[in-house]
């Protein structure tokens, strides 16, 4: 038969099929039955997530990659840029329609040695088999599978077992559950064919029902057969030969057991066969649910029948492995002599026109084979980039979950770690045990709980007055004007035990003034964990006291007493309640969840007030907090006692007597001595006093220093990720993070670059807490080397951010500010080598630990100068600009830090960024001493980073790549001349002022130095850079302490005020941020780089000097007079009055103002 018959043929099937599958989509256009599940998963995979996986399907993945290459080629013809375009139910139908046409091809490939019309009819009622042909129209795998079974034997006849093989790979993964690859009739001619010495399938098909199973056919024979006889190197079992997923727990596992029909030709001995048996086999929960498939009979009549039965089935595989595999042998040696035959028969009658045949149809099978490893290929390299994005890098560990109740870590296991709050306590484990404060005015117009910091909240001020990061602290609130209170909330540690020992938290609450009215107030603590069980016994044992023990796997047993100290004559409630709510939306559920009534008194006072529902203080089955309430007019006194059960056993075993309850006089006692402790150590630190510093300035000092300690948090989860090889965000693997936060009320979670400044101060206080704080952020970097910008875990952190934040990419850095604390901890390892008697650093615990995160840093490292390079050599690029903006008047770049700073107007890859290349000098510089000290100074790794420090830091090179002629800049595509401006209405009917803003580029955009002077033309002097003789220092200290640009009497603002964008908002919405404001991380660093050059002979030293000491000057008195006017350290500070500004309090990196005043840098 001629091609051009055989593809009109195939045109005429196809267009049939298409005819019917449209009638059919008009009435079922939605996915029926099992395309519920195999849809959605196909447009997964034309998304590119070949990570997702729906764990309700039971096929291998080949249906919808073979889909997915159909509908990509759609996409590359088409040019189409929605991968969703054709990847809805009607084309991916389609697409079983194609793969349906290729079989009727191959079937009239086969018959063309039969008159036209026979082979035609053969062809057609072949394909048209019912149960094969009607499923079709459904995405089922049935058409697939069809096709590369029937393609690999064809190919196998024709000799050519290479391909056949793969194709028959191919073919496993087009299984379908309820149909295996060949239909019922297809099988029974095989076998047939077989036993009746037919030369092939298809001559047996062709034959009539009476013609193929005639008197000789044997039954039992045939099923006998049927199990045993190999096809293609697969075993064919009629229906259900295999099962791949086995969905106990909803989780994937191989079931090896079930699968030894791929063992067929691998040669093991029975003790293996019995010990695989005994540990692999599992029982589907589904298994029995369906008696169409011979795995119910065989299971429920056979395997279930004893306990020895499956082990005794050892001795039948090993019987078929050998028994296939002599099948196999003589199916081969048979199927080379029908094919000897075949081609000699065939050179006698058509030498010429069939050789050239079998040399197209070659050709024809080569194409899609080879467009189908290359997809799959490509499908493979994807699914691979794609994966690393949430998996962990290969090292070990820094922290591991042990070291929470290490030795030396375990007077920190319990701690102030839930920032986000008031006030809230929290284990420093995977299933924390958390505790919180909440309160609120009983009679006040405007009914407001009090719980998570909020700047909404209207506070007079708010903040820790003293915090040490371990044994203590003291939090204090003064409430807005119209409620007219304060509260004092005191907690102290006891250590000891193996389960973080006691602790107290004492609140008081009391008035502004004694002329203010009486005041009604509820104070509300509480005990909360995401697991249910943990409440053993609850009582009230008087009005005034509750006890309650309770037992966690990570804090053991344990008794709290809630104990109101009250005044003889004063009217104090108690109530408390116990219910199943989530810790992140505590405060929502029990205002809504009927926690709350109006609770009855007999005080002639007090009719009633707001309580807790005493009908549920009873702890119920699931139960995972309990909540306690204390009512009374002002003032208002109650502690909370937390009695650890180890600590008690531990005393017992050294025959030590029971320490007194951590309550009133020994409360007090133990309070003022960490508070005392606290001052000396901090006055030992800092020298404050010996600087002459007022009493009010160190306070301020101190409050500064304590906020930052008491806003370190422990979060527990996973962030929300994003590679840029797959289109879905993904989960990172569960983690831990014991950060610092910058803002309590404004960004309590996570940030790269601010942990960097945080540790500036924290290594100076206790170096224990920075090294452990680096060594969590470290464990978060993945097999890339990359570490997420902002790590969001768990569901409190998740409720305080803008949801367009919550994915971070693979591909977005931050700066490197981590290597800040990390050079500290170098020079103090060296100095005490240098100032003690150790011969080297071996038994020095700093080296130890700089040791252990090496390599890490080292992957770090390596990973911003695989992804954040620019064009030309030593040149660096932020990524995460948006290059087609329209809103924008300059496209942020969120991954600098510097946010809305002005960089080119127009994104590209031509960009290089001045600050990026700084901090990798920095970065450098810090690796090349740490591998000097870790692998000894002749190491080529050594080498290799000193090498690159001094490449970065030379001055001609820096000059040539950012010095525009009057300052160091960034270099990009870039226009002055852009503005905002708003769109016009599209009609009458539309307010002009309704229509949104966009920028409009009023001149042409060159390539050129953005000539902005601000602070990232200071980079090169904050990191050290510039060489102390340069002529370039002059003109930027010049620039700097001139009033017209940077200088303020405040600090340094961060764009010169003759800047094109200096105040100008990016968007209608966003007011400017980095563009003049004064900021505290960048003023410490100019500092410190100050005093470094007024140290160093130079043309310029004297000058450094004098501006260090006035800029330092500034920049203390604003702050101290802040703080003393507001209550607040705050995130930034306006440049031409002084006033805070932004989010407060903020004492993150603002908390800087520490070392500045002790010169500590």
């Amino acid at each position: 038969m001629s091609s051009v018959i055989l593809i009109a043929s195939a045109i005429i099937y196809f267009q049939i099929s298409l005819f019917i599958l449209n009638y059919f989509d008009q009435y079922v256009h939605s996915p029926y039955m099992d395309e519920i599940f195999h849809v959605p998963q196909a447009q997964q995979y034309c998304l590119g997530n070949f990570n997702e996986w729906n764990d309700k399907i039971t096929t291998l993945p080949g249906l919808y990659l073979v889909s997915t290459s159909f509908i990509r080629l759609l996409n590359l013809i088409f040019q189409n840029q929605d991968a969703l375009r054709f990847c809805d139910t009607y084309w991916l139908r389609l697409s079983n329609v194609v793969l349906s046409t290729l079989n009727y091809m191959i079937f009239q490939k086969k018959l063309v040695q039969f008159p036209l019309f026979f082979s035609l009819v053969s062809a057609f009622s072949l394909s048209l088999f019912p149960l094969n042909y009607f499923f079709q129209f459904l995405y089922y795998t049935d058409s697939g599978s069809t096709f590369f079974v029937l393609a690999a034997y064809y190919l196998q006849l024709k000799s050519n077992y290479e391909f056949s093989a793969i194709f028959a790979s191919l073919a496993t993964q087009n299984e379908s559950k309820t149909k295996r690859n060949i239909d019922d009739s297809t099988l029974m001619a095989l076998v047939q064919q077989r036993s009746k010495k037919h030369s092939n399938l298809f001559e047996l098909v062709s034959k009539t029902p009476a013609e193929a199973f005639d008197k000789n056919f044997d039954l039992k024979r045939f099923f006998q057969k049927l199990y045993r006889e190999d096809f293609l190197g697969k075993k064919i079992i009629y229906s259900e030969i295999y099962e791949v997923f086995d969905y106990k727990s909803l989780q994937p596992q191989i079931i090896v057991a079930s699968i030894f029909v791929f063992f067929v030709y691998v040669n093991n001995v029975l003790p293996i066969f019995c010990l695989i048996i005994h540990n692999f086999s599992y029982e589907h929960p589904f298994l029995l649910a369906d008696n169409r498939h011979y795995t119910f009979y065989i299971w429920s009549k056979l395997i279930r029948k004893h306990e020895l039965v499956k082990y005794s089935l050892a001795p039948v595989y090993l019987v078929t492995i050998r028994s296939n595999g002599q099948t196999a042998k003589k199916f081969k040696d048979s199927c080379d002599m029908a094919n000897k035959k075949a081609r000699a028969g065939s050179e006698e009658k058509k030498i010429g026109p069939r050789t050239a045949q079998s040399t197209e149809i070659n050709k024809l099978i080569l194409i899609p084979v080879v467009l189908s490893m290359a997809i799959g290929v490509s499908i493979y390299y994807n699914n691979w980039l794609s994966s690393k994005v949430n998996t962990p890098l290969n090292e070990p560990r820094i922290i591991n979950e042990t070291d929470y109740k290490s030795d030396e870590n375990l007077d920190r296991f319990w701690g102030t770690y839930r920032p986000q709050l008031y006030f809230g306590l929290k284990t420093r484990s995977s299933n924390p045990l958390l505790a919180g404060l909440m309160w609120f005015n009983q009679f006040s117009q405007r009914f407001q709980m009090r719980h998570w910091c909020d700047q909404g909240d209207g506070l007079l001020k708010y903040g820790w007055v003293a915090h040490d990061g371990r044994n203590f602290g003291v939090h204090d609130v003064y409430e807005s004007n119209e409620n007219g209170y304060s509260l004092r909330t005191s907690w102290i540690k006891r250590n000891g035990g193996k389960d973080g020992g006691d602790w107290t938290t004492r609140v008081k609450a009391y008035s502004f003034s004694a002329d203010q009215s009486p005041q009604f107030v509820s104070l509300i603590f509480y005990f909360s964990t995401e697991y249910t069980g943990w409440i053993q016994a609850i009582k009230k044992e008087s009005a005034t006291l509750s006890i309650l023990s309770g037992e966690t796997k990570d804090v053991g047993k344990f008794v709290t007493k809630v104990k109101v100290i009250s005044n003889e004559n004063q009217k104090v409630f108690l109530n408390q309640v116990t219910g199943n709510i989530s810790a992140a939306y505590l405060k929502e559920s029990l205002l809504k969840d009927g926690f709350f009534d109006r609770v009855k008194t007999k005080s002639a006072d007090l009719k009633e007030y707001i309580g807790l529902k005493s009908e549920r203080s009873a702890p119920i089955e699931d139960s995972n907090f309990v909540a306690y309430q204390i009512s009374g007019f002002l003032p208002l006194e109650f502690e909370v006692i937390f009695e650890s059960d180890s600590l008690r056993k531990e005393l017992k075993e050294k025959n030590k007597p029971e320490p007194f309850e951590l309550s009133g006089a020994e409360f007090d006692s133990l309070l003022v001595d960490y508070h005392s402790t606290f001052s000396d150590k901090f006055e030992d630190t800092f020298k404050l006093k010996e600087k002459n510093f007022s009493t009010s300035a160190i306070l301020t000092a101190q409050c500064a220093l304590s906020n930052m300690l008491g806003g370190i948090g422990f979060f527990t989860g996973q962030s929300i990720v994003r590679s840029q090889s797959s289109k879905e965000p993904v989960l990172y693997w569960p983690a831990n993070l014991y950060t610092a936060v910058p803002s309590r009320s404004f960004f309590p979670r996570g940030f790269l670059w601010d942990e960097g400044f945080h540790n500036i101060l924290l290594s100076k206080w206790d170096l224990e807490i920075t090294k452990d704080i680096i060594g969590h952020w470290l464990d978060l970097m993945n097999t890339e080397g990359w570490i997420p910008r902002e790590v969001i875990f768990g569901d409190e952190a998740r409720a305080k951010v803008p949801t367009e934040f919550l994915i971070q990419n693979n591909q977005f850095a931050n700066p490197p500010t981590l290597y800040l604390p990390l050079s500290q901890v170098i020079h103090r390892v060296n100095q005490r080598v240098m100032n003690t008697d150790e011969k080297s650093h071996e038994n020095n615990p700093d080296f130890i630990y700089l040791k252990k995160i090496y390599n890490r840093l080292n992957h770090w490292y390596d990973w911003f100068n695989n992804t954040q390079i620019g064009k030309l050599p030593f040149t660096y690029r932020w990524r995460g600009r948006v290059a087609d903006s329209k809103s924008e008047l300059n496209p942020k770049t969120l991954t600098s830090g510097l946010d809305d700073y002005p960089r080119a107007s127009h994104p590209n890859d031509q960009e290089r960024h001045l600050d990026l290349r700084c901090w990798m000098s920095l970065a450098s510089k810090v690796m090349g001493d740490l591998s000097e000290m870790v692998l000894g100074k002749n190491d080529q790794k050594v080498k290799s980073y000193q090498a690159h420090y001094q490449v970065l830091r030379d001055n001609k090179l820096m000059d040539q790549l950012h010095w525009s002629g009057s300052q160091y800049a960034d270099y990009g595509l870039h226009s002055d001349k852009i503005k905002l401006v708003r769109m016009r209405p599209t009609d009458s009917r539309t307010p002009p002022e309704s229509m949104p803003m966009v920028r409009s580029v009023e001149a042409e955009p060159k390539y050129q130095y953005i000539n902005s002077v601000g602070y990232v033309s200071l980079f090169p002097l904050i990191l050290e850079l510039i060489d102390p003789q340069s002529e370039n220092l002059g003109i930027v200290l010049d620039q700097l302490r001139n009033p017209k640009i940077l200088w303020t009497n405040f600090g340094i603002r961060s764009l010169a005020k003759n800047a094109p964008l200096y105040e100008k908002r990016n968007t209608e919405h966003d007011p400017p941020y980095w563009r003049s404001a004064i900021w505290i991380n960048i003023n410490y660093l100019t500092l410190k780089s100050l005093k470094h050059y007024s140290s160093i002979e130079g043309p310029h030293k004297e000058k450094a000097a004098k501006i260090y000491t006035e800029l330092r000057a500034n920049l203390i008195n604003n702050i101290i007079r802040n703080y003393e006017t507001t209550g607040y350290v705050w995130e930034n500070y306006n440049d031409i009055t002084g006033r805070g500004q932004g989010s407060h309090p903020f004492t993150g990196w603002s908390a800087l103002v520490v070392p500045i005043m002790a010169e500590v840098y």
